[in-house]
C-alpha cells in the first residue's frame, strides 16, 4: 500500500502540469501598428513591453526609416515606409529572436487610392444634339 499512495502523490501534479500546458493562452499583443498599408506610406509600429537588451526590427516588403526608444516608459518606435503592393510583416526582436510579428497587407496603387471602393456610381451620358 505505501508504494501506491506515494504513486498518486507525484502522478496528480504531473497529469495537472501537462493539461496545463496543452492549453492555449493568449498573450497579449505587445506589437502596435496599421495593418492595412497604402504603397508608399509611412507608418509608425510600437512595441512595450518592458525593457529589452539589443532591440532591433525585421521589416519584409518596406523600410525601417528610424527607431526610437522612449527613456523610462519601455516603448520602442520603428517608423516604416512600405513598398509595392502585396504582403509585409513587421517583427520585434531581443538579441536576434523574434518576439512579436504583425502581418500587414499593402493594397493600392501609392497614390492615396485604392483598388477596390465601397463607392458606385451612376453616369448618364447624354449625346450632344
Amino acid at each position: 500500500m505505501p508504494t501506491n499512495s506515494i504513486r498518486r502523490d507525484w502522478t496528480r501534479p504531473i497529469l495537472i502540469l501537462l493539461l496545463l500546458s496543452t492549453i492555449s493562452i493568449a498573450k497579449a499583443q505587445n506589437l502596435q501598428g496599421p495593418t492595412q498599408v497604402s504603397p508608399n506610406s509611412t507608418h509608425d509600429y510600437t512595441f512595450s513591453n518592458g525593457l529589452l537588451a539589443n532591440p532591433t526590427w525585421t521589416v519584409v516588403g518596406g523600410t525601417v526609416l528610424s527607431t526610437t526608444m522612449v527613456k523610462g516608459t519601455a516603448q520602442y518606435t520603428a517608423t516604416v515606409q512600405w513598398g509595392a503592393a502585396g504582403a509585409g510583416s513587421v517583427t520585434f526582436n531581443s538579441f536576434g529572436t523574434p518576439l512579436e510579428t504583425l502581418n500587414v497587407t499593402i493594397t493600392g496603387s501609392g497614390t492615396g487610392a485604392t483598388l477596390l471602393s465601397d463607392r458606385n456610381y451612376v453616369y448618364t451620358l447624354v449625346p450632344r444634339e
